[in-house]
């Protein structure tokens, strides 16, 4: 069956979409770098509360915290306008993957019914490849570009303390696994949601252009009937893959805060033994959030990363399947005569 697994195993070929995404690697350099430069950037907040606090404070200097502020502004400003623009990046990388693949997708979508008579929604290419263009689009992957940045966040809380760069790396540890128990609940019922989707559109179209027929035939019950089963199906795979999604989401987003609070408390015990200074426990705190937030925002849109990596396999496999078919002989007919 076109569209299968098997076939693209078999073949040893790169999959066609993630080979014109590899292709935007100026896109995808400047976005990496942008990245690392908000993520350097992120932790303006941290020092200045560092300097507020440790300098500022005990010197009451005017000037100097006059001097930060301003600082503070052009960095925060710079943050913003990278952000801005990467951003701006992603939507427009998305943008050039639709239109590179949709001349692809619809002359498969065209040759799809002459090469497989199997059933389904012969429209999902199309609303596969606007999955991947409206995740491409998204904060989604941009919480990936700045998921290896986590350790210079865990260094800097390690420079503060060691104890509280302690805390930081259990707390990035359990969210991990958050992470992958998110893969593991969301994985299969997307799938099956996509399969069962699939047929039920094929089924509401299949009864639209055939309304007459079944009504002559007494089969609009039996249509409808099936119909609503495959929707309950549908929505029964959706509504697991959801509380799958969200309810992680909920007790990753409990836990940061967690950590937060903890870092707090552990920092004020420190700051009691004359081990750290108090600037140092909001920066700290400041940092440990930074430091999880992308791994919470990446459990949050995590529904949407896997829905796109297998609209990314559907859409390999098919304009994969279309092209071995491209070179197929074509029977040669006779020039029309006219034997009157």
């Amino acid at each position: 069956m076109i569209g299968s697994r098997s076939s693209t195993a078999s073949s040893g070929q790169q999959n066609p979409v993630l080979a014109l995404l590899f292709q935007q690697k100026y896109l995808l350099t400047c976005v990496a770098l942008f990245s690392g430069v908000i993520n350097v950037l992120a932790l303006t907040g941290s020092f200045y509360m560092l300097q507020v606090y440790d300098r500022v404070i005990p010197s009451r200097s005017i000037a100097t915290l006059i001097g930060l502020s301003i600082l503070i502004l052009v960095l925060f400003a710079i943050n913003g306008l990278l952000e801005f623009i990467r951003s701006r990046i992603m939507s427009r990388l998305g943008t050039a993957l639709d239109v590179a693949l949709s001349p692809q997708v619809f002359k498969a979508m065209q040759l799809l019914p002459l090469r497989s008579r199997a059933g389904g929604d012969g429209m999902q290419p199309l609303r596969d490849l606007d999955q991947v263009r409206s995740f491409m689009s998204g904060v989604g992957p941009t919480a990936l570009f700045d998921l290896p940045w986590i350790p210079i966040y865990v260094l800097f809380v390690y420079l503060l303390h060691p104890m509280l760069a302690l805390v930081a790396v259990s707390g990035a540890f359990v969210l991990i696994g958050l992470t992958a128990l998110t893969e593991y609940k969301s994985n299969k019922p997307l799938k099956a949601a996509a399969v069962a989707g699939s047929q039920r559109l094929a089924i509401a179209e299949s009864a639209r252009r055939n309304a007459e027929a079944a009504h002559a035939m007494g089969l609009s019950g039996h249509i409808a009937k099936r119909y609503s089963a495959l929707n309950n199906e549908y929505l029964a795979h959706q509504l697991t893959a959801s509380d799958a999604a969200t309810g992680i989401g909920n007790v990753t987003k409990t836990i940061r805060l967690l950590l937060q609070s903890a870092v707090l408390g552990l920092g004020g015990y420190l700051v009691i033994e004359n081990q750290l200074s108090p600037g140092a426990i909001i920066a700290a705190s400041i940092t440990v959030a930074r430091a999880l937030s992308p791994i919470e925002t990446s459990i949050t849109h995590w529904k949407g990363f896997v829905a796109a990596r297998q609209a990314i396999a559907r859409l390999g496999d098919l304009l994969l399947a279309m092209r071995q078919q491209e070179h197929e002989s074509v029977v040669a007919l006779p020039a029309p005569a006219n034997d009157v």
